[in-house]
């Protein structure tokens, strides 16, 4: 009862937008008021009828109140914002002499989670040529509301530039991303087999942008 005190406000406000409220506090005024004023002795069974259409305004406004009090609770929470952290599993092309800043910038669902340069965070592939062995966990962090981080999957934007050579580029194997209402992951693996274990991964290519779907743990 308290709950639904404090969200009155917000309850009347969505008053007009229902009709059937709207006409069953109409019933209520009007039958309360013919209750009153009809005499019971010449005509009882009509001032009974203004009773009678008094409670069952007064039940079916009661019942909306309810409803939509819960409506208005669970889309405020909907729209809290959850601190989510991740971290992307990457490494840098083996392009030992390449002078680019890797400048990083990734999304999740619109919402900033990394920008910066990638130049002295991440290490360059190694061995030459190959699978390589040193991927690098890259840590990020994004505020999602609670609607978003419920989804069964979230779109992860990345975009790299920051270097005078469109050869090189950006290699991501996982993404990982934790929430206080679920887990996702994604394994990419579009591209060359330079990931760990000699499997795919997925390249982004300087002046490039991905998008990759990560997805809800089926225990989450």
């Amino acid at each position: 009862m308290q709950e639904l005190l404090k969200l009155l406000p917000d309850i009347l406000k969505a008053l007009p937008t229902h009709p059937v409220a709207l006409i069953a506090l109409v019933v209520l005024v009007v039958g309360f008021i013919s209750y009153l004023v009809i005499d019971k002795k010449d005509r009882p069974g009509l001032r009974y009828a203004a009773l009678f259409a008094t409670v069952a305004s007064l039940l079916l406004l009661v019942w909306w109140v309810v409803k939509i009090g819960k409506d208005i609770q669970e889309e405020k929470a909907s729209n809290e914002i959850q601190s989510c952290t991740g971290r992307i599993l990457a490494v840098l092309d083996d392009h030992l002499g390449s002078r680019g800043t890797y400048e990083l910038a990734v999304s999740v669902e619109g919402n900033e989670a990394y920008h910066g340069s990638l130049a002295g965070v991440l290490p360059h592939g190694a061995p030459w040529g190959g699978a390589y062995t040193n991927w690098t966990d890259l840590p990020f962090s994004v505020n999602l509301t609670r609607r978003l981080a419920k989804r069964p999957s979230l779109d992860v934007q990345f975009q790299l530039g920051g270097s005078p050579n469109a050869n090189d580029f950006l290699g991501v194997s996982e993404i990982r991303l934790t929430c206080p209402d679920g887990n996702f992951f994604r394994l990419v693996n579009d591209m060359f087999k330079y990931g760990p274990d000699g499997r795919p991964t997925g390249i982004l290519y300087i002046g490039g942008s991905k998008m990759w779907a990560v997805q809800r743990d089926k225990d989450s």
